[in-house]
């Protein structure tokens, strides 16, 4: 089955109910995992009927492909670092990338609801992935991964291979993802600060990120560096958990 974003209508009127069943898919979603929740539970939470959630999502697989959209889209991430083509001093490609760091730290080590889902969700994928996984991956993760990419190819120099660029994305991106798991007693070994101290905490972790960057790569500019590799045509979703 493919999926076309957003094919699915509603009037403003309705957005209330699909605002809530998406906020009760992702609470339950995060706490059960795409096998684990049942549409009734959603149902349950958001105080929808089943037929609600077949109008405006068709399926469970697109109701749990939609709340990554919905989560990831008010992130913010996407667009952290601004334009890669904007870039053109030493300066500039360093503020970047520590705004790319920050804005992912900040959902990493957020406790508003909304975060907190996006991260158990994101975890559940890596140790227990669904079905929708390869189409999540192309939807989100993959354009995550190609920011970061495109930044630290200003500092790698011409005719570096793609493979050490995806290295030095994919490396920076856990430094930052592996403070998601921060329960007792992970918290004591990863980040014992909370509340208020969290957010100096959070600035010396971007800026340690960067700095590992930086101090061994230099800025050379657009056009440079290893190039970005192809990525799959986006996948579609599974034809299972129809409703109805």
């Amino acid at each position: 089955m493919h999926f076309t974003p957003s094919s699915r209508p509603g009037s403003e009127r309705q957005r209330p109910t699909r605002d809530r069943i998406l906020r009760a898919a992702a609470e339950t979603f995060s706490e059960r995992g795409f096998r684990g929740a049942t549409i009734r539970e959603i149902c349950r939470k958001a105080k929808a009927n089943v037929a609600a959630v077949k109008y405006h999502f068709g399926s469970k697989a697109e109701l749990y492909f939609e709340v990554f959209r919905w989560l990831y889209e008010s992130s913010g991430v996407q667009t952290a670092g601004g334009e890669v083509s904007a870039i053109t001093t030493a300066t500039q490609w360093e503020a970047a990338l520590l705004d790319w760091t920050r804005s992912v730290l900040s959902i990493v080590l957020s406790d508003r609801p909304r975060d907190r889902w996006r991260t158990r969700l994101f975890r559940r994928e890596r140790s227990d992935p669904s079905t929708v996984l390869p189409l999540i991956l192309d939807s989100f993760y993959v354009p995550i991964l190609k920011r970061i990419e495109g930044l630290i190819q200003l500092g790698l120099p011409p005719g570096t291979p793609h493979s050490t660029l995806r290295t030095w994305a994919v490396s920076t991106l856990a430094q930052c993802t592996v403070y998601i798991e921060r329960r007792p007693p992970w918290d004591r070994h990863l980040l014992p600060s909370t509340g208020p101290g969290m957010t100096i905490r959070q600035e010396e972790i971007a800026r340690h990120v960067v700095g590992g960057i930086t101090c061994r790569l230099h800025f050379h500019g657009p056009g440079t560096g290893g190039t970005a590799g192809d990525i799959d045509a986006p996948g579609s979703l599974p034809a299972e958990g129809r409703i109805g």
